[in-house]
């Protein structure tokens, strides 16, 4: 998108606008975390240093958008600046828009990821029906959270 403006491409909507959300969240299999809270702990700790780096100074993540979607810098700026990026007390905080708590307020990432898995399947593009509330959790960044403290 941020291409397609950068060449006089014109927004008519957000998904944010229509009700819908999107975000980036991290995923492992279940089974790996429970065997490896050690590499949970650590992977936590990663994305909390890169999210405060990046408030810092985001020209790093500015020039890694750049470089993997293959868009000059400018458009990678304007990308970074209209994604929101979110704190891991953000992540976990139930009034947050994608919060992975259960029972966040508009049913949370488990909402938007089950938004999404339903209309894969309506369109055959995936077979078996997901169970998101199942997939969502955020008892790990509560956990790293609590600890930081």
């Amino acid at each position: 998108m941020g291409a397609m403006e950068a060449v006089g491409g014109k927004v008519v909507t957000r998904t944010a606008d229509l009700g819908l959300n999107t975000s980036d969240h991290w995923v492992v299999r279940e089974k790996w975390a429970k065997a490896n809270p050690e590499g949970m702990r650590r992977l936590i700790r990663v994305v909390d240093l890169a999210y405060e780096a990046f408030k810092r100074d985001p020209s790093t993540a500015i020039r890694a958008t750049a470089e993997n979607l293959g868009v000059s810098e400018a458009v990678a700026k304007h990308i970074v600046e209209i994604n929101p990026t979110l704190s891991l007390q953000q992540n976990v905080d139930p009034t947050a828009r994608l919060s992975l708590a259960p029972g966040a307020g508009n049913a949370g990432a488990a909402g938007m990821i089950q938004q999404v898995a339903d209309f894969l399947v309506v369109q055959d593009i995936i077979k078996n029906r997901v169970d998101a509330k199942a997939a969502v959790d955020g008892t790990w960044v509560s956990e790293y959270l609590k600890a930081r403290r």
